[in-house]
């Protein structure tokens, strides 16, 4: 199976990935790199919930959900795009970070 590492996303400091922000849970949402390079959002039941941003403008809610960098992503009132600088930074750590690991 490899060494499985999921990474957190929420308000608590200790969060792999912290967002700074009241609507956003402790653990909001956790992500994991599968084989094939596939990327897995998980949302950890947050109190204002994780979102996919549609492109008609529509947000639906996910609870486990393939991701793509291209994608725009709201976790509580934060939404987070593509075109987002910090969008593009998570994902480069993430996939850094992975590249020594094996897949889950």
């Amino acid at each position: 199976m490899g060494d499985k590492r999921t990474y957190v996303i929420g308000r608590s400091p200790h969060a792999d990935i912290p967002l700074a922000d009241a609507s956003v849970s402790s653990r909001q949402a956790e992500v994991a790199f599968l084989a094939g390079g596939k990327v897995l959002l998980s949302d950890c039941k947050s109190t204002n919930g994780t979102y996919r941003i549609l492109a008609d403008g529509r947000a639906v809610r996910i609870s486990h959900e393939l991701i793509a960098a291209t994608d725009t992503l709201r976790f509580g009132q934060i939404t987070l795009s593509a075109n987002s600088s910090s969008v593009l930074m998570i994902f480069n750590v993430l996939r850094s970070t992975c590249a020594t690991r094996s897949p889950i």
